[in-house]
């Protein structure tokens, strides 16, 4: 059974940025960590292990997939782009049930087709004992085209579902090692609103080095609400809110968007650093509770729909 770590065992969620190096500005000579660590408390001690995933979401391979790759052994034919991406679905698929099930890891490491096409995906197995030992994996997935093949559908489709299970099973470990209350949701809402507070507390900073860290906070902030809602609207969570998280979403991409590499707070976002239209598009369609207040709300509809307009179309392929 996998237990909650303590903060000894994990990473601050917040980067030491040293001392200022010079009194003037935001910072000099300093770069934001774009990649915060997971907050301590969210960490497992063991990593999480899902014997049966392979059972719910094992990425098959279909007569048509296999002749095209037969073709291509034989020097026939080159891979098209769509069996690329097929291909590089499938492996993240596989790279996922591998992290989570030492079983399947072997059937992995003994397979000749994924062993051809490993090269696709972006991470490697590696133990979880977090959400985020997956990101390259929960990037990837909001991010794919909405308009897919059939068969890369249904690799999409496995992708979505083990991840779910991954998800739901990380909560569960939380919850049985003490954190009884703990939701994404829950969570992803108390991040983006400390971080809409602190854009306003820094306003009033002038001092170099506090004004840094309460940057890097800001950034740290809007980073784990944007990932702990993504990880809500995919675990399917039950929650009852008044869907706002998605417009409370927007926001923390907005300043997001506004934060340069330095620690500069612009005034206007930078709207190519937001996350890429099928991102949002993906969190809309499955965020339920988004959907009823839109149905109530022809005001509130009009607000999501003026959101969606800043973020750009930009294909993963």
């Amino acid at each position: 059974m996998s237990t909650v770590a303590s903060p000894s065992r994990a990473r601050s969620a917040v980067a030491d940025p040293g001392p200022p190096v010079a009194p003037r500005g935001s910072t000099l000579d300093r770069s934001l960590d774009q990649d915060p660590s997971p907050p301590s408390e969210d960490v497992l001690l063991e990593p999480l292990v899902l014997p049966r995933i392979s059972e719910y979401a094992l990425p098959h391979e279909t007569l048509g997939s296999w002749a095209i790759t037969l073709l291509g052994q034989l020097g026939w034919s080159k891979p098209s782009e769509a069996l690329k991406r097929l291909r590089r679905i499938q492996t993240t698929v596989a790279t996922v049930m591998a992290s989570v099930s030492p079983d399947y890891a072997k059937d992995f490491e003994a397979s000749d087709w994924l062993t051809r096409y490993r090269d696709l995906g972006r991470f490697k197995v590696t133990s979880v004992t977090h959400p985020y030992d997956l990101m390259d994996a929960f990037r990837f997935l909001p991010r794919l085209p909405d308009v897919l093949p059939v068969e890369a559908r249904e690799a999409r489709r496995s992708l979505e579902v083990a991840l779910m299970l991954v998800l739901r099973q990380y909560r569960e470990e939380l919850i049985r090692g003490g954190r009884t209350r703990f939701s994404f949701d829950g969570e992803a809402r108390a991040f983006i609103t400390r971080a809409i507070r602190l854009e306003m507390e820094i306003k009033a900073v002038t001092e170099a080095n506090e004004r840094w860290n309460l940057i890097q906070m800001l950034h740290d902030n809007c980073y784990h609400g944007r990932n702990y809602y993504i990880y809500s609207v995919l675990s399917r969570e039950q929650t009852v809110n008044d869907g706002r998280m998605f417009v409370m979403y927007c926001q923390a991409m907005l300043i997001l968007a506004r934060l340069e590499w330095d620690g500069t707070l612009r005034q206007v976002p930078v709207l190519r650093r937001l996350p890429p239209r099928q991102e949002a598009m993906f969190l809309f369609r499955l965020d339920r509770n988004l959907k009823q207040r839109c149905l109530q709300d022809a005001e509130y509809m009009a607000r999501v729909k003026a959101m969606l307009t800043l973020f750009q179309d930009r294909s993963v392929f």
